[in-house]
């Protein structure tokens, strides 16, 4: 898992009150060691947009509508990491048949705007 500072910190109170202990890791992924040799390929063929016959709205569109309510609840930025939504927001057409191995795709999008 990855923890803001104030988090763990929260985390760490917590824990030695049970005699316990939270060990940070640093520059170190788990994961990574644990797949190995064993992680399969990433996906090779690329997506596709859907065309707006399927997705009702072109991206534009969205991304007004998302940048109109984060303006809304004074939010400077979003993370999405949700597939679907990640998915829906771009129009983005996901096929798994290049990926037998998992129907995750890896997501990390983010939406950095300034209001003027």
């Amino acid at each position: 898992f990855l923890f803001s500072s104030d988090s763990a910190e929260e985390l760490r109170e917590v824990l030695s009150k049970k005699n316990l202990e939270l060990i940070c890791i640093y520059n170190f992924n788990l994961v990574d060691e644990i797949w190995d040799e064993l992680r399969p390929s990433p996906p090779i063929e690329p997506m596709r947009v859907h065309s707006i016959k399927y997705a009702g709205l072109d991206i534009s569109s969205k991304m007004c509508s998302l940048r109109s309510r984060l303006a809304e609840v004074r939010a400077d930025a979003i993370v999405i990491s949700k597939l679907d939504e990640v998915a829906w927001l771009l129009n983005l057409v996901i096929i798994f048949s290049n990926c037998p191995v998992s129907l995750l795709m890896h997501t990390f999008w983010s939406l950095l705007f300034t209001l003027h």
